[in-house]
């Protein structure tokens, strides 16, 4: 996998390595070393960025040189073919050139050619951009696109960062929800047992015994959906980090229960319109398609452009023995030059309509991540507010859940209560316990939701989250602890 920026090695290299439990922060480490979404928005990033020393370049001096040689080959002849004599004359440069000698007497030859022509030159030139307005818009709208891009990348940073937790917290109300699940089959299993040692002693009708016979049947096939679930994500953490999922620590049952800091949805909406990333990204988009409707309106302006450049050609002429040279003197060319469009068919007032259009649709696109954001920041300020009631609801669910089940089995022991009153008791336990695992999960996800919607989610957070963690096992034979 290619490398990828200093700040997230630095950053993986930061992260703790505690107990030997997998927590948090180490599955985060590891997405960040080896997670592929995240490589190819850097890579994207970079790439984006090159745009800048593109445009740029277009505005400094373009320097080039060109060089070529040629060969002209002389008439051939044939056997008593007349061959002109040629008499070496000085030149006025100082070289010496063959001249054909009429006045003497022609010859006969049994065959060849008359000579060649050889010619050699090199051109070397520069040119400086003085004024050009699309070449200047350019640099303007490739600064916009990088700032655009790196804040999508800033957002995959963040998106990596709740995704993570997200297949952490999944994976742990998973296996909370599989230990009640069993701890539920295991108890319908003895109602069931029960009841068949009872009816085969006569002491109870047949029908209670297919009542826990079923409910406990419908509990094992919870288990094994339980189990599948689990084991799916399992591997959507191993998508996340590329590596094989270990054993989680698991959130601890003195959670505490705070309301988001500051307390105010109107100051969480304004840090999100102010600081989330993929906003930000499409408000820089619209920046960079306002340069190129500049870019596309220089198209009707002048340009300005010095040059210089310096050539020199050498030739000269070689038949048998005897040759002529011509050196010919370097020129040197310097200039400015001046170019104005006239009429162009119309491309350019379409491209600068094209343009318009791309920046509407921007403009519009900012618009929906604007109210998309600010919806989703209300909802989950307003969803950790409900969060706090809901698992102290839940809490107070299983505890009654607990004693309402024994006080049931009690009575159904002392013969006051029938099995439908002791399995619909169990039921309610299972499902008070399942949904208590699932708030107080859910319950930290939107604490990180809110993060990053408001586009602050950092390590900082995960850390929080990390201290939550517990190696302690989950005790399915107490009643929920209070949260602070």
């Amino acid at each position: 996998m290619r490398l990828k920026h200093l700040t997230i090695a630095l950053a993986a290299a930061a992260i703790p390595v505690l107990g030997h439990s997998e927590d948090l922060l180490e599955a985060y480490q590891q997405a960040l070393l080896n997670n592929p979404t995240l490589a190819q928005a850097n890579a994207e990033y970079l790439a984006t960025r090159e745009s800048i020393a593109q445009a740029r370049g277009a505005l400094l001096p373009q320097i080039s040189g060109t060089g070529s040689f040629s060969q002209t080959n002389g008439q051939s002849y044939s056997l008593s073919s007349e061959v002109p004599v040629y008499a070496v004359v000085p030149t006025s440069n100082g070289g010496t050139a063959l001249v054909r000698d009429y006045g003497a007497q022609s010859q006969t030859a049994n065959g060849g050619t008359t000579g060649h022509t050889r010619s050699m030159s090199w051109t070397a030139s520069a040119s400086q951009v003085l004024i050009d307005f699309a070449k200047f818009g350019q640099v303007r709208v490739a600064h916009a696109n990088t700032a655009a891009q790196q804040q999508t990348y800033e957002a995959a940073l963040q998106t990596l960062a709740y995704n993570v937790a997200e297949a952490y917290l999944t994976i742990l109300t998973d296996q909370e929800q599989l230990s009640y699940a069993q701890a539920n089959a295991t108890a319908l299993k003895g109602e069931y047992d029960q009841a068949q040692a009872q009816l085969d002693a006569g002491l109870t009708a047949i029908q209670s015994m297919l009542q826990a016979k079923a409910a406990y049947q419908q509990a094992q096939s919870t288990v094994y959906v339980d189990q599948a679930t689990l084991a799916d994500d399992r591997e959507a953490m191993t998508q996340l980090t590329g590596k094989p999922t270990g054993t989680l620590q698991r959130l601890r049952d003195d959670m505490p229960l705070q309301p988001p800091q500051p307390a105010s949805e109107s100051q969480w909406v304004q840090r999100a319109l102010n600081s989330n990333p993929t906003l930000l990204s499409s408000q820089y988009t619209v920046q960079a398609d306002e340069h190129s409707i500049d870019v596309a309106r220089a198209g009707h302006l002048p340009t300005l452009n010095a040059s210089a450049s310096y050539n020199k050609g050498n030739s000269w002429y070689q038949h048998g023995g005897s040759a002529s040279t011509t050196s010919g003197q370097g020129d040197t060319v310097i200039g400015v030059s001046l170019s104005i469009p006239i009429f162009s068919g119309g491309t350019i007032q379409s491209e600068v309509r094209e343009a318009i259009y791309n920046r509407d649709a921007a403009l519009d696109a900012a618009e929906v991540e604007r109210r998309t954001v600010t919806r989703n920041t209300l909802n989950y300020y307003r969803q950790i507010m409900a969060g706090i009631n809901t698992v102290e609801s839940d809490r107070l669910a299983v505890e009654s859940g607990l004693k309402s089940r024994d006080a049931t089995v009690a009575g159904y022991t002392a013969g006051t209560e029938n099995m439908i009153d002791v399995l619909n008791a169990q039921e309610t336990l299972f499902s008070a316990q399942s949904s208590y695992a699932a708030a107080r999960h859910q319950f930290v996800l939107y604490r990180l939701a809110l993060k990053q919607a408001a586009g602050v989610l950092g390590l900082s957070d995960l850390t929080e989250v990390n201290s939550l963690l517990t190696t302690a096992p989950l005790n399915l034979q107490q009643s929920a602890t209070p949260n602070p």
